[in-house]
């Protein structure tokens, strides 16, 4: 049996030591599981930064196209949904024009919220998002999948992000039509989003990791799916 713990920057530890290797969620989950089932065999796939699109490329021309599991666990959407001041494309571009690059950075600094506030820009909109995802679970089929929501936003994040809270809502609404009931859907529920995620409003605290672990473990052990 292969279990593939599949996602973003958020099955990191921080740079800051924040959270330290042992306290992540695929960390906690593979000593749980490895400790009732030493055969299991637990692979992490974690991209710094990563969206639904770029895993689907990862799946079908990158190093995820060697993995066979038989079980994923997906945690992704809040690099396809945080509200962006310019496209990735653009980005890229201005990136390699030094001058400009510095200008545009500058313009952006300073008027970050205001930009945020007119545009929408995404570098995963949702129905690019929805795509993704139904071709990323095509790609591994017929393994199972259990998705991890995307953690709710403090006021915080709301006052540097004002989209960010409607977005998350109508992205984690995309995740459960697509994965049904293997979507954990009250994973957070009844913690408020303080105690589940970093300064930074994004990355999970100690406890978002926990909560993680623990409903992935209900999930399993409820599902049978480690017989």
């Amino acid at each position: 049996m292969k279990l593939l713990l599949l996602g973003d920057s958020l099955g990191y530890p921080r740079p800051d030591r924040s959270i330290l290797d042992e306290q992540t969620w695929n960390h906690l989950i593979t000593k749980i599981l490895k400790k009732n089932k030493p055969d299991l065999d637990v692979f992490c796939y974690f991209t710094g930064g990563a969206h639904s699109k770029e895993l689907l490329s990862m799946r079908i021309g990158g190093y995820l196209a060697a993995y066979d599991p038989d079980i994923v666990v997906l945690q992704v959407g809040i690099v396809d949904c945080a509200s962006r001041a310019m496209s990735e494309n653009m980005l890229k571009v201005v990136s390699v024009i030094p001058f400009i690059s510095r200008l545009v950075r500058m313009v952006i600094k300073k008027f970050h919220r205001q930009l945020l506030s007119i545009r929408n820009v995404h570098y995963v909109y949702p129905n690019e998002f929805r795509t993704n995802l139904v071709k990323l679970k095509e790609s591994f089929s017929p393994a199972k999948f259990i998705v991890i929501p995307i953690a709710p936003v403090t006021e915080e994040y709301i006052e540097f992000m004002p989209r960010v809270g409607e977005n998350v809502e109508k992205y984690n609404r995309i995740l459960e039509e697509v994965f049904g009931d293997s979507f954990l859907k009250e994973l957070y529920k009844n913690f408020p989003a303080k105690d589940i995620v970093l300064e930074d409003h994004h990355h999970l605290s100690i406890l978002g990791h926990q909560l993680v672990s623990k409903s992935v473990k209900h999930f399993l052990e409820s599902r049978n799916y480690l017989p």
